[in-house]
């Protein structure tokens, strides 16, 4: 992804002659992004006083020829001196951008799902929930210390939705492929825009870090995945039937049981155990056999997650906000493009999970509870 107004910088403009390999602390990385900066509206104009009127404190940091300064200082000393060669203008535009930009965790929320929602599609595809966990980066909030029922989302009426079984098997491998390159596309986006935002602005209170955005996205990630090791933490208390086992006709039941009689070699056995998994964890979930999931009473350790996930995920919220309105060399023009960047994967992304959740209740699957001493 690249924003408007970009321009193409050579290795050599970046490096300075080309041959100098000795520059530490990531000196490279830092005179790329003075040199590119956002890359947006205001690119051209960064770029002219970054390499005239503040040729000079870029040096320092790309010579590290102020021994006594900290690399943190010399960045923090050159993006002040380019903010003050900066018009009131655009340094109004930018305080607009970072109001825009620190609004966008917030609308991400709203288009994201709730934890246990985006957990429940784990149990059934957890490759695609994965994909769909990057690709909506911001979980629906709720209140802090909540409790919320890992498998409420299954407890719900059942949601009326075409029935697609009567399909062609190849139209069922072309829905469950395209959800696929979907998430993917999706999440790659996300990532390729955190990349390029964290290189190509600054940080007001972090100017030496690039990676924050990404690190945003990356604790969303984790969050997902406690999340689901809540929902396995019951251990025995979630029993699902075999649903994971291909079905297959009355006709062809005796010649299955002829191949399993006949001894396997482990490496044909592997083979065709990882092509049932594969199989089981990519069909649409309004395929699927109708199962229970019945558990007991919650463990000490999907309670202790549960509420350190509720109190993460206010916090993923207000960090998304304080990182994204204080970056700085951008403008209105670009900060909207950017929103369209997270939002769209995020609304591609509910619409996949709001359509296999639908599935699941489509087929019959439900939850049970099952008191045990």
């Amino acid at each position: 992804m690249e924003f408007p107004g970009s321009t193409t910088i050579s290795i050599d403009e970046i490096n300075g002659n080309g041959d100098d390999d000795e520059n530490e602390d990531g000196a490279f990385l830092w005179v790329y992004r003075y040199h590119v900066l956002s890359d947006g509206t205001y690119a051209k104009s960064f770029q002219e006083s970054s390499s005239n009127a503040c040729n000079s404190t870029l040096q320092q940091y790309r010579d590290h020829s102020v021994d006594s300064l900290l690399p943190e200082l010399s960045i923090a000393y050159h993006a002040d001196c380019i903010l003050a060669n900066t018009t009131e203008t655009i340094k109004a535009n930018m305080a607009s951008a970072g109001v825009v930009l620190g609004l966008m965790p917030s609308l991400l929320s709203s288009l994201g799902p709730s934890l246990v929602v985006s957990t429940t599609l784990a149990l059934e595809r957890p490759f695609l929930s994965f994909l769909l966990a990057i690709a909506a980066p911001a979980f629906y909030p709720f209140r802090a210390f909540d409790y919320q029922d890992p498998l409420g989302p299954l407890k719900q009426a059942t949601a009326t939705m075409p029935r697609i079984t009567p399909l062609p098997r190849w139209a069922h491998i072309l829905i469950s492929l395209l959800q696929y390159l979907l998430a993917l596309a999706a999440a790659s986006n996300v990532i390729i825009t955190s990349l390029n935002l964290g290189l190509k602005t600054v940080v007001t209170w972090k100017k030496d870090q690039c990676y924050l955005p990404l690190m945003w996205v990356a604790l969303h990630l984790a969050i997902h995945l406690c999340a689901m090791i809540r929902l396995h933490s019951f251990g025995e208390k979630v029993r699902t039937l075999p649903w994971n086992m291909i079905i297959l006709a009355p006709s062809r039941l005796s010649d299955t049981n002829q191949q399993q009689a006949s001894p396997k070699s482990p490496s044909k056995a592997t083979y065709s155990t990882a092509i049932r998994l594969i199989t089981a964890k990519t069909r649409l979930c309004a395929l699927r056999e109708g199962h229970d999931f019945s558990s007991g009473n919650e463990t000490c350790l999907a309670a202790v997650l549960g509420v350190v996930l509720s109190v993460f995920s206010v916090v993923h919220l207000f960090m998304g906000t304080m990182i994204f309105s204080s970056l700085l060399f951008i403008g209105v023009n670009d900060a909207w493009r950017i929103v369209l960047c997270y939002s769209l994967p995020a609304a591609v992304a509910q619409l996949i999970r709001t359509f296999e959740i639908a599935g699941l209740l489509h087929a019959g699957v439900s939850t049970g509870r099952v008191d045990r001493d």
